[in-house]
């Protein structure tokens, strides 16, 4: 009577330890903390258990389901290597029983709160419809020790070695913290340190255009000392590239009303560029007539090169008022373009212009002159006398 009694209180207690109330208790997760590590570090967070913040709703942490699969699929092999090799008594008289197996591992691989699960499933498998009998010399509280040592040792061992699984864990956590950070500081020190370089290595090379632009725009005006066509054009294009340093850029000739292509630096046969621009359309009417500078920044402006390029100005004399072409940027880099550059785009039409000057006077001075028999070549951009006389005028 004493083991029926018995029999029936542990199983009403193990049914409502097992029931929703237990399974409500672990419904909340441990979640890792919100820290990026890199492949090597999550995967070592992977194999260990991950603590969790606290949600706000709940103190109770989840149970990680892999463990809830793994100690029931142990329990179950144990029961069918009981029931097909064994007396059917869930090896109860056996002096280390095989529950211990499941119960030292998942202390080991997960925790307290898994471990504690484990030993209590285990307990409840070991105990529910299979208590033994009660001896005649037993006292009840004998027997109570008796049935109830296992499942208490496997609890215990659940507690204490799970609290220090978890200790190493928090530790191992905080270590791997530091080590994230620590890399972290290092990346930054690294970023800071190539940044910084690279700031140095502009100003050098800043320092040193600026040391080198006295000579370079001293061989500039010393190729610009010519009248002759040819050699003017090679001093034309090198003063562009050293004022304005663009990817694409050509010169333009005007005359017969029409602007027309005399020389294109850095064209591809992939590009659409107009080489004729005829006086009554509107870039050549805005550039020649209204003598302005084009450019791209301004909205009004990017409609009237409609595509054609980035900048575009006049050549052309103030002294005389005489036009010679145009020049016109079609690409160049994004920080070339600014304030400073279409003041300087203004002042290299400029002197090409004088240039231009300069070498029309010495043509007509050396056609006037009788001593000459050479054959003179033509200036550039040059302006046919019907073309001029009609420009001058207009």
């Amino acid at each position: 009577m004493g083991t029926s009694r018995i029999s029936k209180s542990f199983q009403g207690f193990m049914g409502r330890l097992s029931g929703s109330s237990a399974a409500q208790q672990y419904s909340e997760a441990v979640a890792p903390k919100n820290m990026p590590l890199n492949q090597s570090q999550s995967g070592d967070l992977a194999a260990d258990d991950q603590f969790a913040k606290p949600d706000n709703s709940t103190v109770i942490p989840r149970v990680n389901r892999s463990a809830i699969v793994e100690i029931l699929v142990f329990l179950a092999a144990v029961l069918l290597l009981d029931t097909m090799f064994s007396d059917g008594t869930r090896f109860i008289n056996s002096p280390l029983h095989p529950f211990w197996i499941i119960v030292l591992l998942v202390t080991v691989q997960y925790g307290p709160i898994e471990a504690l699960i484990a030993a209590l499933l285990s307990s409840a498998v070991l105990l529910i419809s299979n208590l033994p009998e009660q001896s005649i010399s037993e006292t009840m509280y004998q027997y109570l020790l008796r049935v109830s040592m296992t499942p208490i040792l496997w609890i215990m061992t659940a507690l204490i070695l799970g609290s220090i699984r978890a200790r190493q864990r928090a530790e191992r956590r905080n270590l791997l913290e530091q080590l994230w950070k620590s890399e972290q500081a290092a990346s930054a020190i690294i970023e800071n340190y190539k940044a910084a370089k690279q700031s140095k290595e502009r100003l050098e090379l800043r320092l040193a255009e600026e040391r080198c632009s006295v000579v370079t725009v001293f061989e500039v005006a010393k190729s610009l000392e010519t009248l002759d066509p040819n050699e003017a054009m090679d001093g034309f294009e090198k003063l562009v590239r050293t004022a304005l340093n663009p990817k694409k850029f050509s010169f333009f000739n005007w005359k017969s009303n029409v602007l027309t292509l005399d020389a294109a630096y850095g064209w591809e046969k992939t590009d659409s560029y107009e080489d004729r621009f005829h006086g009554n359309t509107s870039l050549a009417n805005q550039v020649v007539r209204e003598r302005r500078v084009l450019s791209i920044i301004r909205e009004e402006d990017e409609k009237w090169l409609s595509g054609q390029g980035m900048l575009a100005g006049p050549i052309y004399d103030e002294e005389t008022g005489k036009m010679f072409g145009m020049l016109k940027i079609e690409e160049t880099g994004f920080t070339d373009l600014g304030i400073r550059t279409h003041e300087t785009f203004r002042i290299v039409c400029a002197w090409i212009a004088r240039v231009c000057v300069n070498i029309e006077k010495y043509s007509e001075g050396s056609e006037r002159s009788p001593r000459s028999t050479k054959k003179r070549r033509p200036s550039v951009f040059s302006l046919s006398d019907a073309d001029e006389a009609s420009d001058n005028a207009a």
